[in-house]
């Protein structure tokens, strides 16, 4: 379930409903980006990019002059002639939730949402978020553009419009702030993504966007196309490479429609769990008695999952529910239930396991990170990876955090978007991963793929230019 995240008090009537289709934008055609040359890396003031992103109403009116891209002087290389864009004139609410949903949407990464121009040698993006695109000679079909570099690298002090004044309709401070998210992102250098759910798409009618840990394929309305910078294009990754890393939002929200807590079930009950999410479910995890009996990848769209306990012993079932969403944050939920007769003995428990106040489970697994392992069962993880030469107890990880591993560990990748914690000293090319075995719960396999180091993706625009 996709809930507003946007806060309640900021949000008008006229974006308040959300509509599940993917629609395209009448007479919207193709790309034509507004490529500009790479600025020298001396630019950078630092390793990250620009550190504020300036979001401009423009009161009063904005001038821009044509020639090079430069928000501090007003200038920009898409307009062909001196132009003045028009005010934003949605109002101080809608403006508000615009901001709002911008500052979200840019949250996890490294930058700051502004509304007053910064002073000083601080880099920046500026966007103009008003006006129209017939104001800067373009066809009534453009909502924004912005420059992107041939490289797909980040740009600094340069200017990118959204033209706020031809958005309206009932969707319309999440499709202003997707348009303005939209059109930032080309200047830290990413490509048009064919994904609803990605601010960098031109596909509608998927709610709030979020840039997401997804390894996405590049294209506008006619389908997917190779990206500007490489065959797929992570936007999580290149925005946390581009800009470095900011606050994490927090895990999805997990209830339980059934079964109620302290409730007396029937051999092979049923557990439901709704997970509501603004970004996606990567993965959702039904926990009994501290093992992990079933996990279930995340789809996009659904928001009840299920798993039925089919030949578990009677006693005391302690049942926990985890969700994660892309950015492997996880939101938890749990309650107990009893089925039969609490145990007393491990003899009324399935092999392995152990009887203790009235629960049967098995132990707790001791191996942590490094360590060696046979099965995913001897590891709290609940992972073992196998190289081909050791098998240790390995960990997930967010390819994006250099440091989520810890001293001597490297998270490495085992598909486009999952990455696991690997030891340095062990970097070869893994092969599999051990299964739980031994009478346990069913193995996750989730090490199927070779073991390698992930590049970082290579860099939207909405309009029929370079959004």
């Amino acid at each position: 379930m996709r809930r507003a995240v946007v806060p309640l008090a900021l949000v008008v009537a006229a974006s308040s409903a959300v509509s599940g289709a993917v629609e395209a934008a009448p007479s919207a055609r193709g790309v034509d980006y507004v490529l500009v040359e790479p600025q020298p890396r001396e630019l950078r003031r630092d390793a990250a990019g620009p550190d504020f992103l300036y979001l401009n109403r423009c009161v009063g009116d904005c001038d821009v002059t044509p020639g090079g891209n430069s928000a501090r002087d007003d200038s920009s290389s898409i307009p062909d002639d001196p132009t003045t864009l028009t005010e934003f004139t949605h109002g101080d609410e809608v403006w508000d939730a615009v901001v709002a949903c911008v500052a979200q949407t840019y949250a996890p990464y490294g930058v700051e949402v502004v509304t007053t121009e910064p002073t000083g040698s601080d880099p920046y993006v500026e966007v103009m978020v008003a006006g129209s695109p017939s104001q800067m000679g373009l066809g009534g079909t453009t909502l924004g553009i912005a420059p992107l570099a041939t490289d797909c690298s980040a740009q600094q002090n340069v200017l990118a419009f959204a033209f706020a004044n031809v958005h309206g309709g009932q969707d319309l401070v999440l499709d202003l702030c997707a348009t303005v998210a939209h059109e930032a992102g080309h200047t830290y250098g990413l490509d048009h993504e064919y994904d609803c759910d990605d601010p960098m798409t031109y596909l509608t009618g998927c709610g709030q966007k979020f840039f997401l840990n997804v390894n996405a394929q590049c294209g506008e309305f006619d389908g997917p196309r190779d990206c500007r910078c490489g065959a797929r294009q992570n936007s999580h990754v290149k925005l946390t490479a581009e800009l470095g890393a900011g606050e994490l939002p927090p895990g999805p929200t997990v209830t339980f429609p059934y079964p109620a807590d302290g409730a007396m079930v029937n051999p092979g009950f049923s557990v439901f769990a709704e997970v509501e999410e603004p970004r996606i479910v990567k993965r959702v995890e039904f926990w009994l008695n501290g093992w992990p009996w079933s996990v279930q990848d995340g789809e996009r769209g659904k928001d009840t999952y299920s798993y039925t306990a089919n030949g578990l012993p009677d006693g005391i079932i302690d049942v926990e529910i985890r969700a994660y969403n892309d950015l492997e944050v996880v939101g938890t939920a749990s309650l107990t239930v009893t089925q039969g007769e609490p145990c007393t003995t491990a003899d009324t428990c399935l092999d392995g396991m152990q009887c203790a106040d009235g629960r049967c489970s098995y132990p707790a697994p001791t191996g942590v990170l490094g360590e060696d392992c046979v099965r995913d069962a001897d590891c709290v993880s609940r992972l073992c990876g196998d190289d081909g030469v050791v098998q240790v107890c390995t960990e997930r990880c967010l390819l994006t955090d250099p440091a989520a591993c810890g001293d001597g560990f490297a998270c490495l990748a085992v598909s486009a978007d999952d990455g696991v914690c690997w030891p340095e000293s062990q970097l070869g090319e893994p092969e599999g991963c051990c299964d739980a075995g031994g009478g346990g719960p069913a193995p996750w396999a989730l090490l199927g793929l070779s073991l390698v180091v992930l590049g970082v993706g290579r860099g939207r625009r909405r309009d029929g230019r370079a959004a």
